[in-house]
């Protein structure tokens, strides 16, 4: 029962990660205590989905308000639900939900005791360090968000606006920060 229960607490964490991503991929939710009724939402709602209004419908969000808000503590909090897609977010979150499955089987094949699963164990976990340092490098050096995975021989960079100087100076960093050849140093824009 004692092995088994950390098992059961990784999973029931795993499942309520993926249950609360697949409610909520692609969404922001904003949090404000000023809209107290279901006319405010609209109202905001509207400019986001982009009906068309007229004129003098318009909300300014920096606009104040004559009228005084006195926030009742019964009604709490409303919700403002916007549409969001981060492709480089989905992508990280794949490849970390792929990592976390193959870690768990290499663990219990190497609890097992199968010595090539605990060695494909520790070069998984060298990768993983690598990959999230040379993330960091290249954040910290101003070439925003990346995504970066080590496999099959190959660095695969994944990032947002990618031109054809970035591309080289990414390109020429990872190849003096690592053993890699330019050749295998894949950058992808998205």
């Amino acid at each position: 029962m004692k092995k088994v229960l950390p098992w059961l607490v990784v999973l029931l964490v795993l499942s309520m990660g993926l249950t609360i991503w697949w409610q909520f991929r692609g969404k922001e939710i904003f949090l404000a205590n000023g809209l107290t009724t279901i006319a405010n939402i609209k109202e905001k709602t509207a400019l986001v989905t982009g009906e068309p209004r007229e004129q003098d419908e318009y909300f300014y969000f920096n606009q104040q308000s004559e009228e005084e808000i006195d926030p009742d503590p019964k009604e709490g909090l409303a919700m403002e639900v916007v549409s969001y897609y981060d492709p480089l977010l989905e992508f990280r979150l794949t490849r970390d939900i792929a990592r976390e499955n193959s870690r768990l089987g290499l663990e219990k094949l190497a609890q097992g005791g199968n010595n090539d699963a605990a060695l494909e164990l520790m070069s998984q976990n060298r990768r993983i360090a690598q990959e999230e340092e040379l993330e960091g490098i290249l954040r910290a050096k101003g070439y925003g968000d990346v995504v970066i995975s080590i496999e099959d021989g190959l660095i695969k960079v994944v990032a947002n606006d990618l031109n054809r100087q970035k591309v080289e100076a990414i390109g020429e960093l990872l190849f003096t920060l690592t053993s890699y050849s330019k050749e295998q140093i894949v950058l992808t824009s998205i």
